[in-house]
């Protein structure tokens, strides 16, 4: 029946199989003469020497144009980390309402609501980037195979397309709590607050990418990607004081973004907060300690420029790790 209606109605199965292997299999070979004498042998070599046919900046623009269409268009999933991240800060907001300024349990409600902003920013960067290129790999390699562009311009196209995606998370945040704690109430604390988490969001959403970029495979990604941040959260100063870690684990919290992201946060409210007057009492004795000394009981012991630093060079290595990362598992065969 399925050979009738093909017109194939004087074969059986086994007659069209062998006509057909007769005919395209044994029969003669159509060589690239016969195609186009112009056409080189696809060998491995002339795969990998093959032309882009646009420059690398031209390419860059077009993929830019398209990273951007495309999110544009998936505005259902910006709609649902809006909400969430209200829903989210509306929580902290009922949490963190009007903490002390003065008492002891003022002092770290005030350093816990810091770190739950920085931390969110983390997380919520994490699962949403960890999965992009996983995602978009079988698209990427066939692109790839076709010589359409290079995997430099792919990536950097897609990283600077999302960031104006993005600047709504540390915004909606900083914005919902900022009175509502309140924070240091100056412009220029803002200011380095909003900047802050922004960073802290693009190194998140870097750390992703390179995880993306090394597990290619998509359900070993969601079972074991958010495990992968839990140690960078462990070791940024909240939980313990790094100067009591164990040795073996001492380095680790310079690959912290994390540990910046509350260095920062922690002394810009700190030192920019003048509303801040925390006393002690010692003996019967009441004090009140200086910033250096409240910001050394939680760790803090860079300065706000080493900081800013470290930050910034984290996010650029990661980002260089994962483009390395991603153009060795999409490397032409």
């Amino acid at each position: 029946d399925t050979f009738s209606r093909i017109g194939h109605t004087d074969k059986t199965y086994p007659e069209f199989i062998e006509d057909l292997s007769q005919k395209y299999i044994e029969g003669p070979k159509f060589t690239k003469v016969e195609c186009d004498p112009s056409m080189p042998e696809l060998t491995n070599e002339f795969v990998h020497q093959r032309k882009y046919k646009a420059s690398g900046f031209a390419q860059f623009l077009i993929l830019l144009n398209r990273a951007v269409l495309n999110c544009a268009r998936l505005f259902i999933d910006e709609i649902t980390r809006i909400i969430a991240i209200i829903v989210l800060g509306l929580f902290m907001m009922a949490l963190f309402y009007d903490i002390g300024n003065t008492d002891t349990q003022g002092f770290m409600d005030r350093v816990g609501v810091i770190f739950m902003m920085a931390s969110t920013m983390a997380m919520g960067a994490l699962s949403h980037y960890v999965l992009s290129f996983p995602e978009e790999r079988a698209v990427l390699v066939r692109e790839q195979a076709s010589s359409l562009y290079s995997v430099p311009a792919y990536f950097f196209a897609k990283v600077i397309g999302e960031i104006p995606f993005s600047i709504h998370q540390p915004l909606i945040l900083l914005f919902m709590l900022y009175w509502i704690v309140p924070l240091a109430g100056t412009v220029g604390a803002f200011f380095i607050q909003f900047i802050t988490m922004f960073i802290a969001y693009q190194s998140g959403a870097a750390y992703a990418l390179l995880v993306g970029a090394f597990i290619t495979d998509r359900e070993s990604l969601i079972n074991i990607g958010p495990l992968l941040n839990m140690p960078l959260m462990m070791l940024s100063g909240f939980f313990v004081n790094l100067d009591d870690v164990v040795p073996v684990l001492w380095p680790f919290q310079w690959i912290s973004s994390l540990k910046y992201t509350f260095n920062i946060m922690l002394r810009t409210e700190f030192e920019r907060n003048d509303d801040l007057k925390y006393e002690i009492v010692e003996g019967g004795v009441t004090r009140y300690p200086d910033t250096d000394e409240l910001l050394d009981q939680v760790g803090v012991d860079l300065s706000l420029g080493t900081s800013f630093g470290c930050l910034v060079a984290l996010y650029v290595g990661f980002l260089v790790l994962a483009l390395i990362a991603l153009m060795f598992t999409t490397r032409r065969v």
